[in-house]
């Protein structure tokens, strides 16, 4: 799939753009959400613009798509392009299940919550703080990991400070 988007984007086949279209109809959930990826990151160009016709499809997924992966990058693709997405539904919630292991909880945040205020219900739910990376997997390729360690923003405290010298222990012969 890969292949015919980076044919499409090289050489503006016709053939290979029509491919990637059909794909995003595709019964099969995985195939669809890799299809929205490699459409989006086909038509938003560098500067976040989104033409009409590529906006109106990802929209179009944004609004109707019925699972969560590819609705959720449609509507991802979208932002990055600028394009305001209203939250669907308004009042909505989610009940997602996280695991580790053997251990799970349910979670169910409101359909306005951003990633990282979900990712605080679920880190709540076990009873764990933040002082630690967490990701979300749509698949096995596309995750998104937050906080972004290199983001000084992000106002994490690591526990460690790269600048101090710390006493490494001594190891025996």
């Amino acid at each position: 799939m890969a292949a015919v988007a980076f044919l499409a984007h090289q050489t503006g086949a016709e053939a290979a753009h029509a491919q990637l279209e059909a794909w995003l109809t595709h019964p099969d959930v995985t195939v669809r959400t890799e299809a929205v990826d490699l459409y989006g990151r086909l038509h938003v160009q560098e500067l976040g613009r989104l033409e009409e016709t590529p906006r109106a499809v990802l929209k179009r997924i944004a609004y109707t798509e019925p699972a969560f992966p590819p609705r959720f990058l449609a509507r991802r693709w979208l932002h990055v392009a600028g394009v305001p997405v209203r939250v669907e539904p308004p009042d909505g919630v989610y009940a997602f299940k996280a695991s580790l292991g053997r251990a799970s909880r349910t979670v169910e945040p409101r359909a306005t919550q951003s990633l990282p205020e979900q990712a605080s219900a679920i880190l709540s739910a076990f009873g764990w703080g933040v002082d630690h990376l967490y990701e979300f997997a749509l698949t096995e390729d596309l995750r998104f990991i937050l906080p972004d360690p290199d983001d000084e923003a992000a106002g994490v405290d690591w526990g460690f400070d790269e600048d101090d010298e710390q006493e490494k222990p001594e190891v025996p012969d």
